[in-house]
């Protein structure tokens, strides 16, 4: 096989790129965790059993895929049938999709330094934009080494405000008025969504990162950790978040307030554990869109232009992406899921029939 000689990723490790991956601003902030599945009531606990299978469904099929199949593109591991230009063709558009999610971390970066610090708008995504860009330009090595020391640390912080305020606030009791987006209308709807539409990111750094892991253990362990892990700190958020549905409904970063609510350190030390939040899924989505850029002396001017890109087109407003766009991105993933899963038991039975995949690549 063709991969990197340096295989040393452990599940703990895969697990944490998988987390950084998908805990951006509207998780980590409770933003999409409310609209998604809090604004449902006593059945949110239901949408989010089912996106916690999705998610490690979904990392457990990527990353065997890219094991036997011996590649990272996302066409070859979304499409289940053989052709190269066919598969290119799928990639680029996956690609353009999960491009989206860099503009809504450059407008979160903006809403968050707004919402805490009263900055302007534009300088707190063009800060993450400069992050993005400095950790893309050292390519897989260098991000898989900041998601390993900053996942850890991101996911204990707002796992322990979301338990505190789920424990120690009382019930409000204050109605929902947030209304349900149209295309995300229901629960079980809303729950196969909200997963789908950051899964598209997730698929090229779980298949780099089961290309990179220790063994084939290692890699199926670690992204069904990491799947298992985005519906426990969904499930946390929810409880948090149903304590006063007015927090939850008025804010663009919901659990912002709350920390604000807790002490105003809590809310200073929460606004930057979001603020890291924002920067590693804007940084591991990137990483998605990047993977399809031609690998010539100009990848870096093309890395440093469309973040710039994305930093502009992130002007128009976090929310307004949340509630317009991330459904329609859900719909796309949705049949990615169902491609992702046909080629899985298509490659499945082949590999038990002994047919081979070394028309792979490592990309």
């Amino acid at each position: 096989m063709n991969r990197n000689n340096g295989k040393n990723l452990g599940a703990l490790r895969i697990a944490f790129l998988y987390l950084g991956d998908v805990i951006g601003a509207g998780f980590a902030s409770g933003r999409e965790t409310w609209q998604y599945f809090g604004i449902f009531g006593g059945n949110a606990l239901y949408g989010i059993a089912i996106a916690t299978f999705l998610f490690a469904s979904m990392g457990l099929m990527t990353a065997y895929l890219a094991e036997k199949l011996d590649t990272a593109d996302m066409g070859k591991i979304i499409l289940p049938v053989r052709s190269e230009l066919a598969s290119d063709i799928l990639g680029r558009v996956a690609a353009f999709i999960i491009y989206i999610a860099l503009i809504s971390m450059s407008a979160a970066g903006g809403s968050l330094l707004n919402q805490q610090l009263g900055v302007p708008v534009p300088v707190g995504g063009a800060i993450v934009v400069f992050l993005v860009i400095v950790t893309m330009l050292g390519d897989f090595e260098r991000v898989s080494a900041v998601f390993t020391y900053v996942i850890p640390v991101l996911f204990v912080a707002v796992a322990g405000v979301s338990l505190y305020v789920a424990i120690a606030f009382e019930d409000t009791g204050n109605p929902i008025t947030t209304k349900p987006a149209a295309m995300a209308s229901a629960w079980y709807v809303s729950g196969a969504v909200y997963v789908a539409y950051n899964i598209i990111g997730t698929v090229p750094i779980n298949a780099k990162s089961a290309l990179n892991a220790k063994n084939k253990r290692s890699a199926m362990t670690g992204v069904v950790l990491g799947g298992c892990g985005l519906g426990l700190l969904g499930l946390v958020l929810t409880l948090a978040l149903q304590k006063d549905a007015s927090v939850a409904d008025a804010l663009d970063l919901p659990m912002l307030g709350f920390a604000d609510m807790i002490s105003p350190v809590a809310g200073v030390i929460f606004a930057a554990v979001l603020f890291v939040s924002i920067y590693s899924s804007a940084t591991g989505t990137y990483y998605g869109f990047c993977s399809k850029l031609k690998n010539d002396s100009r990848k870096k001017h093309k890395i440093i232009f469309f973040a710039v890109l994305g930093f502009i087109l992130g002007l128009g407003g976090f929310r307004n992406i949340v509630t317009y766009v991330y459904p329609v991105m859900g719909y796309v993933g949705i049949l990615v899921i169902v491609l992702t899963a046909v080629n899985f038991f298509r490659v499945l039975i082949e590999s038990k029939r002994g047919i081979s995949f070394n028309d792979g690549k490592n990309n």
